[in-house]
C-alpha cells in the first residue's frame, strides 16, 4: 500500500541517514525482500558505506512521490573524514524499506562543491500554483525531451528557461556568470551558456547516449520529476581530445523543477562507472516511463 503522504516518506529518508551515520542497519525496518545497491551493484547493508565511516552533514534536497511510495535526496556525508555526495531512493512497501538505491559521488577537484549541493534549496520545498502544474506523465515528457536534446545535439526541442540553471555535484554548470577559477578557460566559456545554448553549441558530443532512462518519481504540488539515468561516454570529444573522466558511464541522478510546462531548474549527482554499466535495476517497474520516440517532433 502506498505512504499516505510526503512527511512519512521523507522521514523514511533521514532515518536511513541517520542509521547509515550510526552504521546500524538493525534501526531499519526493512521488508524480507529488500534490495539495496550502491553504484549500481547490489550488497548487502554491511557493506558499501556501511562498512565506512560516515558523518551525516545538514541540509540536502528531499523529494517525494506517495503515489509511487518513493523518496530519494541528494545529501553531503563525510565519509571516513572525506567530503562525499550521497543519493538515495528508497521504495516503501506497507511501512517498510524495500528497495534502497544510493549513488555516491567523492571529492574531486573538477566540479564539485559539498557545501552547496548539500544547502537547502526552497524551490524544492516550493507548491506552485494550480495553474503552472502539469500531470506526472507531461512533466516526464519534458525531462525526457532534455535527454533527446543532448542525444539530438539540439537545444530547441527542450522548453527550458534562459535563466534556469543546471547545478552538478554543487557546481552551478551552466548560466554561471562567475565559474570556478581552477577549471580550465575552455570550461569557462562553456559554463557561461545556457543549458539549450550549450546542447546547440554542441558541448555536449562527447555523450554517447543515454540509456536505462528511469523516470522514477514526480511530485505534482511542486512541480518536481526525478528519474536516473546512465550517460555512456567513448572517452574523447569530437576534435579528438580526451574528456576528463576517460571512457565511462556515468550514473546520474537528476531533478527537475517544471512550472508551466517549462523547465526551471535541473540538479544532479553523478559519478563514473566502467564503461557499458548496468544500473542494477530493471526499469521496467516503472509504470509511467514515456515512449522512446516521444520527443520526436515538436512540442
Amino acid at each position: 500500500m502506498p505512504i499516505a503522504d510526503r512527511k512519512d516518506l521523507i522521514g523514511a529518508l533521514n532515518q536511513y541517514l541517520d542509521a547509515l551515520a550510526a552504521g546500524d542497519a538493525g534501526r531499519l525496518a526493512l521488508t524480507g525482500t529488500i534490495k539495496f545497491t550502491e553504484m549500481a551493484k547490489e550488497l548487502r547493508l554491511n557493506e558499501g558505506l556501511w562498512a565506512k565511516r560516515v558523518t551525516r552533514l545538514p541540509g540536502g534536497q528531499f523529494f517525494a512521490d506517495p503515489k509511487t511510495s518513493q523518496a530519494a535526496c541528494f545529501a553531503a556525508l563525510k565519509v571516513d573524514g572525506t567530503d562525499t555526495l550521497i543519493m538515495v531512493r528508497l521504495r516503501i512497501v506497507d511501512g517498510k524499506i524495500d528497495e534502497i538505491e544510493t549513488v555516491v559521488v567523492p571529492e574531486n577537484k573538477f566540479m564539485f562543491n559539498a557545501e552547496v549541493a548539500a544547502h537547502a534549496r526552497a524551490l524544492w520545498t516550493e507548491v506552485i500554483p494550480a495553474s503552472e502544474r502539469r500531470d506526472r506523465a507531461e512533466m516526464f515528457r519534458i525531462m525526457n525531451l532534455y535527454f533527446e536534446g543532448i542525444e539530438q545535439v539540439t537545444g530547441k526541442i527542450i522548453p527550458v528557461a534562459d535563466d534556469a540553471f543546471r547545478l552538478e555535484n554543487g557546481t552551478q554548470a551552466s548560466t554561471n556568470p562567475a565559474p570556478p577559477a581552477h577549471l580550465p578557460p575552455y570550461m569557462h566559456v562553456i559554463l557561461k551558456e545556457g543549458i539549450a545554448e550549450q546542447l546547440t553549441n554542441r558541448r555536449h558530443t562527447y555523450i554517447q547516449g543515454i540509456r536505462d532512462r528511469r523516470y522514477l518519481l514526480a511530485d505534482e504540488e511542486r512541480g518536481i520529476a526525478f528519474g536516473i539515468f546512465l550517460f555512456d561516454q567513448p572517452g574523447r570529444r569530437e576534435d579528438g581530445s580526451e574528456t576528463v573522466m576517460g571512457r565511462s558511464t556515468m550514473i546520474i541522478p537528476e531533478a527537475f523543477k517544471i512550472r508551466g510546462g517549462i523547465i526551471r531548474h535541473v540538479e544532479a549527482v553523478g559519478t563514473a562507472l566502467p564503461y557499458g554499466a548496468q544500473s542494477g535495476w530493471s526499469w521496467t517497474f516503472v509504470k509511467e516511463l514515456p515512449p522512446r520516440d516521444v520527443a520526436k517532433g515538436q512540442l
